[in-house]
């Protein structure tokens, strides 16, 4: 069977007296079915299948074409012994998706390094949004992949970014936007649409969000180019918290204004949104990497 073909199978639920597909809303920080076990991915076309066993099949996976013929060497922002940063282009994954495991960023990566001995064992200690651009690390191994993470989770770690905002016209008085305006929120998240971000929250699984809006660049009373430095990490976090208090992003389909889509997560293509500068510590060493100062406000 053609590769193109047998990649198409996406999660297998298999054994253990699991006679129904995880019901909705069984999703991250949910409780299980019993019997339940984590998806597994299937790549071998000979895979034995069993009796009651399910099988999740993608007939029309998503492409993303944008991720094929990259001169990754020109995205290079930094080669070390145990990491490669790139700066990572809009329009296509970080990592493969359910239905997608070679239109990304770290696949494209491990092609681009094949022959490398660290090809293989290259991974992710974050992430950027599909529609994000900008400063993206690659481990060269597991250890220094999970020192980079707890790093950029813990105090030595910072992240920077650049978005361009508009007002949300169907606010009547949008939050004023200054330097050092600093926003917090709590993510209430959600297994279908945009996650909410809100003020205040009884909810135990709702999660802190805090960034700082180190700098306004006014374009017009309505829209400016703002940096950004996340105090927390969490998903689409910059992307609802401007949204919650009236400036959402630039091209964002998602928290774009207060009509948000009812169900389903959509592509921002024109999503105005760049990592700038990535700082962490490993080996007892601090390293910041960020895109030149000309690309700062260059989002695709």
């Amino acid at each position: 069977m053609p590769r193109a073909v047998h990649e198409k199978f996406g999660s297998a639920y298999t054994g253990d007296g699991l006679q129904q597909l995880p019901p909705e809303g069984s999703g991250r920080g949910r409780p299980k079915p019993s019997g339940y076990r984590r998806p597994e991915r299937v790549l071998d076309p000979g895979f034995p299948l069993e009796p009651g066993d399910y099988v999740r099949v993608y007939p029309v996976p998503a492409r993303y074409p944008e991720a094929l013929g990259i001169d990754w060497d020109k995205r290079i922002l930094r080669m070390d012994a145990d990491f490669v940063v790139v700066d990572k282009p809009a329009g296509i994954p970080s990592h493969a998706t359910k239905d997608n495991l070679r239109e990304n960023t770290l696949e494209q990566l491990r092609l681009h390094f094949a022959g490398e001995a660290f090809s293989d064992a290259l991974r992710l200690p974050h992430r950027l949004d599909i529609d994000t651009s900008g400063v993206l690390i690659a481990a060269k191994s597991g250890a220094a992949c999970g020192r980079i993470a707890a790093s950029l989770q813990a105090a030595s770690g910072e992240k920077r970014y650049a978005a361009r905002v508009q007002r949300d016209e169907s606010r009547e008085e949008p939050c004023s936007l200054h330097d050092g305006l600093r926003l917090e929120h709590f993510q209430l998240r959600q297994t279908h649409g945009p996650h909410r971000f809100v003020t205040s929250s009884d909810d135990a699984d709702a999660k802190h969000c805090a960034l700082v809006v180190e700098k306004v660049h006014r374009e017009s009373s309505d829209e400016a180019n703002v940096s950004v430095r996340l105090l927390t990490g969490r998903t689409h976090q910059i992307r609802g918290q401007l949204s919650a208090v009236g400036w959402p992003i630039v091209g964002d389909n998602l928290y774009g204004s207060s009509d948000y889509p009812p169900t389903g997560f959509v592509r921002s293509p024109g999503l105005c949104l760049r990592s700038l500068e990535v700082t962490f510590q490993l080996h007892e060493a601090s390293h910041t990497i960020q895109v030149p100062d000309r690309d700062a406000f260059a989002f695709r």
